[in-house]
């Protein structure tokens, strides 16, 4: 509406967009194969189907389903990823999804009011904070990407999550492409995310190629 909202508004139009994610990992222990569970969040891409998550949710998963906010779980295929930003696209096939609205993120200021939402079990979990640091320069394990770092953390459950601002929409999600610095500063990885600028440019390249052009996976 470009009107300010509260944190509990912000929360009521964007939790039907926002899914919880459960895999099964086989792993093997001690020379035993062995078949577990892990979750995380997605967001709704678009109302087709395509749900944007974080490309570790859904590593060597052998099967994917999401869960929506009434309940409902639908199985789910992964149609491209790209370790180095640790974003993927899966597609679920069913209709009538309600996507989530994009922010521009390069209006952000330092101070801004940032609300993250993610998902445990297809129920919204919800943490309030601020834009601590915008286009930070964080060296991951493939070379140096631009972040956007803010005082929201959820736990790694909710990996996938998304960061909204004031106005109800998109201007980042959750990575771990920082992982291999889990401490910067004294702050937690957890509290880094892509931009939505540059989130809406590697979707788009995943939907369209199934990986990012250009780059070693």
């Amino acid at each position: 509406t470009g009107e300010l909202m509260s944190a509990a508004e912000v929360y009521a139009a964007n939790v039907n967009s926002t899914v919880g994610i459960t895999t099964m990992v086989t792993t093997n222990y001690w020379g035993y194969q062995t078949t577990r569970p892990a979750s995380g969040s997605g967001f709704v891409y678009s109302d087709d189907g395509y749900i944007l998550t974080n490309n570790h949710v859904i590593t060597d998963a052998k099967k994917i389903n999401i869960q929506l906010t009434d309940g409902e779980k639908l199985p789910a295929t992964v149609v491209g990823r790209d370790s180095f930003s640790d974003l993927a696209i899966l597609k679920v096939e069913a209709e009538n999804f309600v996507p989530a609205s994009f922010g521009d993120s390069t209006v952000l200021r330092e101070g801004d009011v940032v609300i993250a939402i993610g998902s445990f079990n297809g129920t919204g979990v919800l943490a309030e904070g601020i834009v601590s640091s915008i286009s930070r320069d964080i060296q991951a394990g493939g070379g140096v990407i631009n972040l956007l770092q803010t005082s929201t953390s959820l736990d790694r459950a909710q990996s996938g999550s998304v960061i909204i601002n004031c106005y109800g929409q998109i201007v980042g999600i959750h990575t771990h492409c920082a992982a291999n610095i889990m401490s910067l500063n004294g702050t937690e990885a957890d509290s880094f995310s892509l931009e939505s600028v540059t989130v809406k440019e590697i979707a788009d390249q995943l939907l369209n190629h199934g990986v990012v052009e250009g780059r070693v996976h």
